[in-house]
């Protein structure tokens, strides 16, 4: 077929074109590889490299991190060959039936993924013994069984905490304050204030108790020594109906209310209504402490608290969130933080 000079000129720029947008595509995939590659060995590098030694080191410090006791991690003897592949270590480790398998083996995963090593778990039964394995290159370096033994559970106590000052806090702060998914109680001081809150509380599900010191200021609520015993009964009654739904009610001692004559009249009127009338001080009171000594005192206490054992706290809401690195790391390792009023019915 004859093509006219026009149609073969149509043509070839057709095939010029064609050509171009090949060198385009694969000039683009080209760079897409490239960057992609370049990502890799960036990621790669800046990954660690570990020894045996080492990965044995950080393999028992996220088994400790959880309240696991060197006791229940137990090396198991093999027999070791030539071949470099077959001298690895090998453990068993027991694990309380309070502590999901699930939860060792993230904490685990966690430790190593900065380190070049390859980690692997399969469970071998369900809710029976899981096989995890650490790998350096080509060759194991550590396995490690883990089940689940009954028998055996975390020295860790149970903690409750109360905290004061929520009133300080403005709306936007307070319903922060109160997502916090934490097992916690409020201590509301009598006020107007604090019983517009209550809608909030039961809202966020966040109990509250009554604390009785020197701050009370509502006419409806104020507890005045020079008040008669009539005026002070008809402030108790307004307390105790007002804040019907209190989980406990807690007098500062450290208040002049704590040391006037009121106080024996408030003992009376509690003890007429089968009401517990707690001091403040009874409990591990933070709340006058500086930010440091919280922390030091709140560690202290607690690493004191062993199994069967518990500890109740006072503490502010500036208190409460500077301890959250601490809550949640004493969690880690067995301690149960409960609703605080509960604990205080077992005393």
């Amino acid at each position: 077929m004859n093509l006219s000079s026009k149609e073969r000129d149509s043509r070839k720029r057709k095939i010029i074109i064609s050509l171009f947008m090949i060198v385009i595509t694969l000039l683009i995939v080209n760079l897409v590889l490239e960057f992609a590659w370049q990502n890799r060995a960036f990621k790669n590098g800046n990954k660690k490299e570990i020894n045996k030694v080492g990965i044995e080191e950080k393999f028992k410090e996220s088994l400790l991190n959880l309240g696991i006791e060197n006791s229940w991690i137990k090396l198991k003897k093999i027999k070791k060959k030539k071949s470099s592949v077959e001298n690895f270590l090998s453990y068993d480790v027991a694990v309380p039936a309070d502590l999901p398998i699930t939860v060792v083996l993230n904490e685990i995963f966690v430790s190593f993924k900065n380190y070049e090593v390859d980690v692997k778990s399969k469970e071998q039964k369900i809710n029976g013994k899981t096989l995890l394995t650490i790998s350096g290159g080509k060759n194991l370096e550590l396995s490690a069984e883990f089940y689940y033994d009954r028998d055996i559970s975390r020295n860790a106590g149970r903690i409750g905490i109360f905290i004061t000052g929520i009133n300080n806090l403005n709306g936007e702060e307070l319903n922060n304050f109160l997502s916090i998914p934490e097992k916690f109680e409020l201590l509301l001081v009598p006020s107007k204030a604090s019983t517009e809150m209550l809608k909030t509380l039961n809202h966020y599900k966040k109990g509250y108790g009554i604390l009785l010191n020197d701050d009370i200021k509502d006419i409806e609520f104020k507890l005045n020594e020079k008040y008669s015993r009539g005026r002070l009964k008809s402030s108790i009654r307004n307390i105790l109906g007002k804040f019907l739904h209190a989980s406990v009610f807690m007098i500062d001692d450290n208040s002049n209310l704590f040391s006037s004559d009121v106080y024996s009249l408030l003992k009376e009127e509690f003890k007429k209504r089968n009401l517990r009338l707690i001091v403040k001080d009874s409990l591990s009171n933070l709340t006058g402490e500086s930010s440091n000594n919280a922390l030091k005192n709140f560690r202290n206490k607690i690493e004191k608290t062993k199994k069967g054992e518990k500890a109740e706290f006072v503490i502010t809401t500036e208190q409460f969130q500077l301890l959250q690195p601490e809550i949640s790391k004493y969690r880690k390792i067995g301690y149960k933080f409960l609703i605080p009023s509960e604990l205080i019915k077992d005393n």
